[in-house]
């Protein structure tokens, strides 16, 4: 029998559950869940669990004979919850408590193990939890699954667990990652290096660096119909093998279930055809676009009503919905409130001369655009350099307010400094934006597991010089109007405060269905257009 379990919740959501037990002896239960499916196949000699805040997995591996059990966690008050908790969980010399986020952890290991669970994985699916979906997880991308792979031993396993989601899309993705990932480090046949089976709850995918042995298939078949658990792949599988014990739906007049299905699409060349036709988004997620509990899909609303009736927004992930209604509400709403100034000035415009509404309207739309899609990616992008998407925000919108007010301060002396002004530095501006695209990557490999001090001084040296420049163009465009077309100056206010909001919305949609290099590609570019129409800003004058 499960002995009584404390539950850990973080910022109102449950985060993990810690057993009150006193020993391995009462955690003796543990060893009939999915989880420990590796310790029934092997005997590691070294573990590694990532981001477990918990302890089941902790448990274990203290229950297995492994000789070094590393623990990493991001958050340090887990990490002292759990070393006040009255089960002593880390009572044990074989454990070694890392306190760093899992990717930064791999980015940076040189160590190898022979089991890695990723206990960051289990958990509620993204609709569960509101807009979950809105959430960077750079350990559940291709790079992170590769970077596990490349920690392991040669005939080690990397452990997911997660639980069955109705309709099927978290434990699809994650075998898509997985074959994404072998493949990216050169396996031919991703399919020999993966098992998957679950029970009446939960699925447990297993990863191998080298190809499965006939050994260990024929101990995983054993040990599946010991413990009564339905064998979804492992190489070789026949239909009638799956889908035996506790049964799930699949494909109209099939035997089979969705997950070996999709198993047996991915791993065909059909591979895309399904990523495209698959009713959610199951695609994997990449460092690009490091958005894996995004599974929204348009067409998939109206499958969803008819399934689940007004229920159907709890099956889905609305982050992205939610995301789409707000950009179109503030364009909506915004383009109406300043068209109407916009007109009344066109009239005033007729009495007098000026620069002209739509180089005014250009420029500052363009500025507020590009300053609010650089800030929105760093601080989604520095999620992973510092661990904390809080921190992240703090130090990304700080960093550029303070740098940006600097360059602001400095702009009479840099334009005249500059030969050709604005325009130079808004090409220089841009070449700095693709200089940070192409070394964020070394960089954070490199500082991965510095203190966050140090971490947080990289990212504003990253964001000084390029906050630096941006301070510029805003307050030279402002004081050119106040000199030659005063009258425009409220013009430029508002849509620049138009652009900003609505840009702060529509820059994730573009990181989560385009990612982060086209969004920055895109600042870029409109920096150099605020350039060119500076020019013209000078003629009208």
């Amino acid at each position: 029998t499960p002995p009584r379990m404390d539950m850990i919740l973080k910022d109102g959501m449950r985060s993990g559950a810690v057993p009150r037990i006193q020993g391995t002896d009462e955690a003796a239960f543990l060893l009939s869940t999915l989880s420990a499916l590796p310790y029934k196949l092997m005997n590691p000699k070294r573990v590694l669990i990532l981001g477990d805040t918990g302890s089941i997995y902790l448990w274990l591996a203290r229950l297995s004979r492994a000789d070094s059990i590393v623990f990493v966690q991001s958050d340090a008050s887990v990490i002292r919850l759990l070393q006040d908790h009255q089960s002593h969980i880390f009572g044990d010399s074989r454990i070694q408590v890392v306190c760093a986020q899992s990717r930064a952890f791999l980015d940076s290991c040189t160590s190898k193990f022979d089991v890695v669970y990723l206990a960051q994985l289990q958990g509620f699916a993204a609709g569960s939890s509101g807009i979950g979906s809105l959430q960077e997880d750079y350990l559940a991308t291709v790079e992170g699954f590769s970077k596990c792979l490349q920690c392991l031993t040669p005939q080690g396993l990397v452990c997911v667990v997660r639980g069955i989601q109705a309709p099927p899309r978290d434990n699809i993705k994650i075998a898509a990652t997985w074959i994404e990932a072998l493949l990216n480090n050169n396996v031919s046949q991703p399919g020999n290096h993966l098992l998957m089976a679950r029970d009446e709850l939960a699925m447990v995918i297993l990863a191998a660096k080298k190809s499965l042995a006939t050994e260990s298939i024929q101990r995983f078949q054993r040990v599946c119909k010991n413990m009564s658990w339905d064998m979804e792949w492992f190489p070789g599988i026949k239909p009638e093998q799956t889908n035996t014990t506790h049964m799930l739906p699949g494909p109209t007049a099939s035997h089979i279930s969705w997950y070996h299905y999709s198993l047996r699409s991915l791993l065909s060349k059909q591979r895309a055809h399904f990523y495209d036709h698959w009713f959610l988004n199951i695609r994997p997620a990449t460092d690009n676009s490091p958005f894996f509990h995004d599974y929204f899909r348009w067409e998939s609303i109206s499958n969803l009503r008819a399934a689940f009736g007004p229920l159907w927004p709890a099956r889905a992930e609305m982050g992205f919905l939610v995301l789409v209604i707000s950009t179109i509400w503030c364009t909506v709403t915004g383009g109406i409130l300043i068209a109407v100034p916009a007109l009344i000035r066109r009239q005033a415009f007729i009495a007098r001369r000026g620069i002209g509404i739509g180089i005014v309207t250009l420029y500052f739309a363009s500025l507020g655009t590009a300053f609010m899609f650089l800030e929105m990616s760093f601080i989604q992008i520095f999620a992973r350099l510092l661990g904390d998407h809080v921190l992240a925000a703090a130090l990304s919108v700080g960093g550029y307010l303070f740098f940006a007010g600097i360059g602001s301060f400095l702009q009479p002396k840099v334009t005249s400094f500059l030969k050709g002004g604005i325009l130079t530095i808004c090409i220089i501006l841009a070449g700095v934006v693709l200089f940070d695209l192409l070394s964020f990557g070394p960089i954070f490999e490199w500082v991965g597991l510095a203190p966050t001090w140090c971490r947080a001084v990289i990212g504003l040296a990253l964001i000084a010089p390029l906050a630096v420049l941006m301070g510029n163009p805003f307050p030279w465009g402002l004081a050119l109007l106040q000199k030659r077309a005063r009258h425009d100056v409220p013009l430029a206010w508002a849509v620049n405060g138009f652009a900003s909001v609505v840009a702060t919305s529509g820059a994730v949609l573009i990181a989560m269905s385009y990612g982060f290099s086209l969004l920055l590609g895109i600042s870029a570019v409109l920096y150099v257009c605020v350039g060119i129409l500076s020019v013209f800003m000078i003629k009208k004058a």
